[in-house]
């Protein structure tokens, strides 16, 4: 997924380096600090890291990143 971004960002004029960084654990504070400025992410994972973050292990878990999907009753 980096290699698309690095691919499109370059077409677009931007000077791009890629480097593997890890876990999220590791890359989110970077984020925060501006020492990182695009991590390709998929969106529900990362909404779900970041509410356990700021609501704690027992906090609010709905809606949660899943690999089954989950229709309206």
């Amino acid at each position: 997924m980096a290699e698309l971004y690095k691919i499109a960002l370059t077409k677009a004029g931007y000077d791009v380096k890629v480097q593997t960084i890890g876990k999220r654990e590791v890359y989110e504070p970077a984020l925060e600090k501006n020492q990182i400025q695009i991590v390709p992410e998929y969106a529900a994972s990362l909404t779900d890291f970041l509410n356990t973050k700021q609501n704690g292990a027992t906090g609010p878990i709905w809606p949660r990143a899943t690999s089954t999907p989950r229709w309206p009753r």
